[in-house]
């Protein structure tokens, strides 16, 4: 009888634990992307959802939901929320949307979907920080209003960095190189600063390799803000970031019909003095003239003349000779 008690009370103790684990091997958790796009406006954000993964991921016996959540990085406003109801058995109404924000103001965006039958259910999230446009339709997309380069030497980079926030914020800057060829990444340590509004600060990188190249200036921008969602789910301070990289450009090639990048953040050489320096006011991109490019760049367009002129004269030869 003793036994037969304790198996009981062992049971009664233990029963809820096989009920959990019984309801989540029932819940999904959707992996796959399904925000298409987010459009900004003065007051909110238009969300355009997949309509393609309600027909496949779930049917019409599914009552699903997904909760919009506009949470503002500053305290200035308020939180806006709205409630988006796919319909699994037409593509009409594809665009969810949230409303009641305030305008040239940053927001934690965050799309909750929750879909149930029975005791199956389908749960994920997708979110991101985005900001309403200004009065003049601006889109903006990073936090920075300013990233120049100051000077480049044979040891060390240098930066000048204007923030445009009103909200605390963590900068994680590193060097980024990346070689098509061979996907090799090199990142420097990564310079961490914070900021609590707009501010000028200066980014060095020091103790590099003399003549290499440091690819571009790469930049994490993670606020640092607490909160919950509209169906509980906290909001973390720096889970969610942008990242920005500056001073790199594609190059498209007609002729080979390839794009190549071109990446500027390289250091000078011991032996080679800095010369004149091209910059390309779009990008801020500023490449760095020595001596010796100079004397490669004369070979080939030697080389061009003499191909132009010996291809001159072997057209002048055969005319002469038909």
């Amino acid at each position: 009888m003793l036994g037969i008690r304790v198996i009981i009370i062992y049971f009664i103790f233990n029963i809820h634990i096989y009920v959990g684990e019984s309801y989540k091997d029932n819940v999904k958790v959707v992996k796959k992307k399904y925000v298409k796009n987010v459009m900004s406006t003065k007051t909110g954000f238009r969300i355009q959802f997949d309509s393609q993964f309600f027909f496949g991921e779930l049917n019409e016996k599914y009552q699903s939901e997904v909760a919009i959540t506009a949470y503002p990085l500053s305290e200035s406003s308020n939180v806006s929320t709205s409630l988006y109801f796919p319909e699994t058995d037409s593509k009409i109404n594809t665009v969810g949307s949230v409303n009641n924000c305030l305008s040239n103001s940053w927001y934690y965006l965050c799309a909750e979907l929750s879909s149930s039958y029975r005791d199956k259910k389908v749960i994920g999230s997708e979110c991101g920080l985005y900001k309403t446009l200004s009065n003049t339709g601006d889109l903006v997309t990073s936090t920075l209003k300013k990233v120049d380069l100051i000077n480049i030497g044979i040891d060390s980079i240098n930066f000048n960095i204007v923030s445009d926030i009103d909200f605390p914020i963590e900068y994680n800057f590193f060097l980024e190189n990346k070689n098509i060829s061979s996907n090799y990444l090199t990142n420097t340590e990564a310079k961490i600063f914070y900021a609590f509004k707009e501010a000028d600060f200066v980014v060095s990188f020091t103790r590099l390799k003399p003549r290499y190249n440091y690819g571009r200036l790469c930049i994490l921008e993670k606020p640092l803000i607490s909160g919950i969602t509209i169906q509980g789910r906290p909001i973390n301070s720096g889970s969610i970031f942008i990242k920005n990289c500056y001073f790199s450009k594609h190059i498209f090639i007609g002729l080979f019909n390839k794009k190549w990048f071109l990446d500027s953040l390289q250091t000078i050489d011991y032996t080679l003095e800095q010369e004149t320096s091209n910059c390309v006011d779009e990008n801020n991109i500023c490449l760095t003239n020595s001596v010796s490019h100079l004397n490669i760049l004369k070979i080939i367009l030697l080389w061009i003349i003499y191909f132009i002129t010996f291809s001159k004269e072997i057209c002048v030869r055969k005319m002469f000779l038909y």
